[in-house]
């Protein structure tokens, strides 16, 4: 499979060009739903809500990968304040490549 200067596959830059505008693009999507607080989701959840916003299909190991290609740690929905301020810098250090 392809992929870009960032490491994205083709699906991912598929999906990400997909999202509306005020949601994506894909990195700061998957980074806002797997942030430890309320509103974090799992990945099937998160399959789920991108096949719905894309039209397209995505599952569960595939946002998963695409997590993990972006740099995007595994989180729990309760973690602690260290883990939740690690999490953050990892994306944050992604977004800024």
């Amino acid at each position: 499979m392809k992929t870009s200067a960032t490491g994205q596959t083709v699906g991912m830059r598929l999906v990400s060009a997909k999202l509306p505008r005020q949601i994506g693009p894909l990195a700061r999507y998957l980074a806002h739903k797997r942030t430890p607080g309320p509103d974090w989701l799992s990945y099937e959840k998160i399959a789920a809500e991108l096949a719905t916003l894309t039209h397209e299909t995505v599952t569960r190991a595939g946002v998963e990968k695409w997590a993990k290609t972006l740099g995007i740690p595994k989180t729990e929905a309760d973690a602690s304040d260290a883990e939740r301020a690690a999490y953050l810098a990892a994306v944050e250090r992604y977004l800024k490549r």
